[in-house]
């Protein structure tokens, strides 16, 4: 059995391949787009927009009770995308890179990792829109705002390791992918 370290030792030396992983994964993402990178930030103020109407009008509420309801909501919904395209990318990493694990030795954790990371920086291209939103929305900023780093970084470790189990595990069985999608929708409700 591996040790820890042999695995960090390992993922540092096929570092630039990860690196060029994500570079293609950011590519992939946005190929083709005409609004390319835009859409890091037009998908979630959609669904603000979106979930804001969701839970001011149809719930009948004038928002007086709760001015800002949309800065909490585009919070919440960037932390979700993170975490729901880091999992369901992680998962099907794999088993969809399945002609590059055939041909050429390299860590297959960097399938997942990579992954995880072009999502985590998605999340952070999308982070300052969050603020100039809630500055212009007039919220109050708070300080504990200086935790969010603390919170991002908790939150891709725990993607990480949920995306190397299930990417294993997708190997195996490929019901897993859809078990993750369904999942994700699940708890998204």
């Amino acid at each position: 059995m591996r040790s820890f370290q042999e695995d960090v030792r390992e993922v540092w030396k096929y570092r630039s391949l990860l690196r060029m992983l994500v570079v293609r994964d950011l590519k992939a993402r946005y190929k083709n787009s005409v609004l390319g990178i835009a859409w890091s930030f037009l998908q979630p103020l959609g669904m603000m927009v979106v979930l804001s109407f969701a839970f001011t009008q149809m719930n009948r509420s004038d928002g007086t009770d709760r001015p800002n309801v949309h800065v909490l909501i585009l919070a919440g919904y960037l932390a979700w995308t993170f975490f729901s395209a880091s999992v369901v990318g992680g998962a099907g990493s794999v088993v969809g890179n399945s002609g590059l694990v055939k041909k050429v030795f390299f860590p297959r954790i960097l399938l997942p990792m990579s992954a995880v990371i072009s999502n985590l920086i998605n999340y952070l291209l999308a982070l300052p829109m969050f603020i100039v939103v809630a500055v212009i929305s007039g919220a109050k900023l708070h300080p504990t705002l200086l935790l969010v780093p603390i919170a991002v970084f908790l939150q891709a470790v725990m993607s990480m390791g949920l995306a190397m189990m299930l990417s294993t595990l997708n190997v195996f069985y490929r019901d897993t992918q859809f078990i993750v999608d369904l999942g994700m929708l699940a708890l998204f409700s």
